[in-house]
Order: structure tokens, then C-alpha cells, then sequence
């Protein structure tokens, strides 16, 4: 049956208002992840034109999810999020499940992707080609996942601040993009922007080739973190109207921010150019600042993945407090340092499993491609189940006050439904790719996805008869 009973877990001071929501959502969302998807995503699509819808596409998906999570959130704002959501509508082994997952496959995972992307800009930013060994990029990402998790070890006060500040550079810096992209002296000479060779470079650790479906992963995972502001809608104060206001406003920027900054590319690189790049965004302000605007796009990128993994380590860490509330075996991460104003515990142990994680994958040398794979099928899976608990709770819990109801329900969490089916399809599909046979850490990444679930599933039915 159901668990409609659970713990109540609002037992935080509400310290978050709207800007606050509004910060921790954009700065999750705008990581790093643009600046390396983009040449991704244009090498598996047909042209300019394609590439700009796509990219609308994922904003418009991206904004349905943080709608379905805006009702949920207002109805049920307790600590945790996704995983109250889960744990009203399915009963306690999805919630279980779910953040068991996330700890040890998709919070990590996404932290690690973030890092990886600091370490290779970071050598560039401050122009030591040394930097580049594989060994040296392992560090650096560490020290990146070490350098956040300390700063919100501080305290609340230290975490926001440091999210609502990384928030802002980070967007102007991308607001910089678009303008020197814009500059009358950037545009691409005529031609340039022809449709890709069929010999473009191998994308992803796939064969050159066009997959809108691929492309859709990673323009989803560079939309990612709406989702991630709901594990904080205890601490927001007033949030039936702050939690709408700030998921929406969060969204709705890195939507036309995201937006902006591909028309930018196209005008200064040409489809080709951003199709067969790499660093595309250094390659597009060099041309027109020189080195040391490269320089400066690089500290920007960096600042970028800083305030991503600050804003996973920020509300990942209360998703296991409110597991150790809720869960008797875990208690030990339920507890709140009442001075600091923080979950360390459960932060602490977020920050270890996440660089455990940047260990086994950096040292492949191949970081950020196979850890986004390797959290694609869990992570949408328990998405897919959110656009399910949407229907179930507006169905079952009637007598539940929703400050914010979806004006078009059922269709958006159907459509969410129905993305996210495709997600799943696609990266259980890439996983087990015969192109991927002979490479350890495709198949360590489809084994550990197993495990996690089976472990899971057992703990959780070893606690129940305790």
C-alpha cells in the first residue's frame, strides 16, 4: 500500500525565498554542460535549423518537468522532493530506491560529469598544457568535488551564497557569449556554415552518425536540475508561491540564455565548425578577442561547473537527511547541525561517493561521456515515475491543498511520461551497444546500474523485516 503516512520532515528553518529557488535552479541547470554538449548535439542532427529546434524542444520538456514538479512541490513541500513525491504515491520502496540510486549512481554521476569539465578548462584558463595528463585532470576534478563540499560543510549561509553568486557569474558569462557572438565583425564567412561531413569525428564514443535521439540526451542533461530545487522546498519560505515563481523564472532563463548562446555559435563558427569542434566557445571567442579571451570563457566555464556541483552537493545532502528521517536504518544521516544549519552528515558522505565515483571514471582518461551515459537509464526511470505520481496524487489525495494545479492536466505529465520512456530506451540502448564490447567501463557502468537496484531492492526488504 501506499505510504501516505510518512514522517513529516518540514522541521527546518525557512531561510530560501524566491530568488533563492529561482539561483539554485538556473545554477544547477547552467553547468558546464552546454559548452560540451553543443558539439555533440550538432554532429547528430542535420543542419542549423534542426539544431535550434532541438535545443527549443529540450527547454519546452524541461519546463513541462519543472511545471509537474511545481505541483507537487507546493502540495507536498517537504524535505526531499522527488523522493516524498515517490514515497506518497508508490508506497516507501520507491522512495527507498530512488535515493539509494541517486547515491550511488546519479547524484555522483552528475557531480563527476561537472568536474571532469573544470578539470579540462581549468588547465586551459590558466594556460598550463601540463595539466592535461590524465592523472592530472583526476586531481584537479577532485579538488573541485572537495573545494564545494567544504564550502557548504560552513553552513547554509556559506552554500546559498556561494550559489547565488556562482548563479550570476555564471550567466553573464554566458550573456558575454552571446554578445561577442552577435558582434557585427563575428559572422562566419559565406559557406561556412554548410551541413557536416560525413566524416565528422566520432561523437561520444559512437560512430559518425545522425541520432536526433542521442542529440536529445544530451541537450536534456544540459537542461537537467529542475528537478533538484524540490529537495529544498522545506527550507523556502511561503512556497506554494516561491517554489512556482522560482522554479519557472529559474527555467524560463537558462531557456532563452541556452538559446542565445547557440545562435551565437552558429553565427561565428558555422554548423560545420561547432559539429567538428571541441571547445567550441573558446575556439568562437578567441576568433574575435584573441588568447586571452579564450582565457577568460575558460575561468567562466569553470565558475560554471563550480556552481553546478555546489548546487547537487546543496540539495543532494537533503535528500538523505530526509531518507534518515524517514528510514530507521539510516537514521545517522538524519541528523541536522542545528549551528551550521546543514545536514553534514549527509553531505560529507554525498561529497566521498561522488569523488569515489571521479576516481573509477577519470582514470579511463574518458570522463565526461561515459558517466553521463552511465546515470541516463536510472535517472529517467525514476523521472518516469514522477509523471506517474502527477495523475496518482491529484487522483488519490483530492482533499490535498495545490496552491499551483497544471492548467492542462493530464497532458503534461503524459508528455513527461512519454520523454521519458524515450530516454531510457535510448541510453539502456547505448549501454549495451556491441560498439561498446571491448571497453571495461561501459560495461562496469551497465553492472554497477544492476547492482545498485538489486542492493537496493534487497536492503530495503532486509530493513522492512527488521
Amino acid at each position: 500500500m501506499p505510504n501516505t503516512t510518512e514522517k513529516p520532515v518540514t522541521i527546518v528553518p525557512r531561510q530560501l525565498g524566491m530568488w533563492d529557488v529561482a539561483s539554485i535552479t538556473a545554477g544547477i541547470i547552467i553547468g558546464a554542460a552546454i559548452y560540451e554538449s553543443v558539439p555533440r548535439i550538432a554532429s547528430n542532427v542535420s543542419g542549423p535549423t534542426s539544431l535550434m529546434l532541438m535545443w527549443l524542444a529540450g527547454g519546452v520538456i524541461a519546463l513541462i518537468g519543472a511545471l509537474c514538479y511545481a505541483e507537487l512541490s507546493s502540495a507536498y513541500p517537504h524535505q526531499g522532493g522527488t523522493y516524498v513525491f515517490l514515497n506518497r504515491a508508490f508506497g516507501g520502496w520507491a522512495g527507498f530506491l530512488y535515493a539509494w540510486s541517486e547515491f550511488w549512481i546519479v547524484r555522483p554521476g552528475n557531480i563527476g560529469a561537472m568536474a571532469f569539465i573544470f578539470a579540462k578548462y581549468f588547465s586551459q584558463a590558466i594556460g598550463a598544457t601540463a595539466l592535461g595528463s590524465t592523472a592530472s585532470q583526476l586531481l584537479l576534478a577532485a579538488a573541485a568535488v572537495v573545494l564545494i563540499g567544504g564550502i557548504n560543510l560552513f553552513g547554509i549561509r556559506m552554500g546559498k551564497g556561494t550559489q547565488n553568486v556562482l548563479t550570476v557569474v555564471k550567466i553573464a558569462g554566458l550573456v558575454a557569449i552571446f554578445v561577442v557572438g552577435m558582434w557585427p565583425t563575428a559572422a562566419v564567412e559565406a559557406g561556412a556554415s554548410a551541413q557536416v561531413a560525413s566524416d565528422v569525428a566520432e561523437v561520444a564514443g559512437e560512430p559518425a552518425q545522425l541520432d536526433w535521439t542521442l542529440a536529445l540526451v544530451f541537450i536534456l542533461f544540459a537542461y537537467g536540475g529542475w528537478n533538484e530545487t524540490a529537495a529544498v522546498a522545506a527550507e523556502v519560505h511561503d512556497p506554494q508561491r516561491n517554489m512556482l515563481r522560482g522554479l519557472l523564472l529559474g527555467t524560463s532563463v537558462v531557456v532563452v540564455t541556452y538559446f542565445g548562446v547557440n545562435l551565437a555559435l552558429l553565427r561565428t563558427l558555422g554548423f560545420a565548425g561547432i559539429a567538428q569542434g571541441d571547445t567550441v566557445v573558446a575556439t568562437a571567442v578567441a576568433r574575435i578577442l584573441g588568447p586571452w579571451g579564450a582565457r577568460a570563457i575558460s575561468v567562466s566555464i569553470c565558475l560554471s561547473c563550480l556552481g553546478a556541483i555546489n548546487g547537487m552537493l546543496f540539495t543532494g545532502a537533503r535528500l538523505y537527511y530526509a531518507l534518515g528521517v524517514q528510514e530507521p536504518a539510516f537514521a545517522w544521516l538524519g541528523k541536522w547541525h542545528d549551528a551550521l544549519g546543514t545536514p553534514t552528515r549527509a553531505l560529507a558522505l554525498q561529497t566521498v561517493v561522488a569523488l569515489v565515483l571521479v576516481a573509477v571514471f577519470g582514470s579511463t582518461g574518458e570522463g565526461f561521456d561515459p558517466v553521463v551515459m552511465f546515470t541516463v537509464p536510472v535517472f529517467w526511470s525514476f523521472l518516469l515515475l514522477v509523471s506517474v505520481a502527477v495523475i496518482v496524487l491529484r487522483l488519490r489525495d483530492r482533499e490535498t491543498p495545490r496552491p499551483f494545479r497544471l492548467p492542462f492536466f493530464p497532458l503534461e505529465p503524459v508528455i513527461f511520461f512519454l520523454t521519458s520512456a524515450l530516454m531510457i530506451y535510448r541510453g539502456v540502448d547505448w549501454l549495451l551497444d556491441p560498439y561498446h564490447k571491448h571497453d571495461g567501463i561501459y560495461w562496469f557502468s551497465a553492472a554497477a546500474t544492476v547492482l545498485s537496484l538489486v542492493s537496493g531492492a534487497i536492503i530495503y526488504l532486509l530493513t522492512r523485516r527488521r
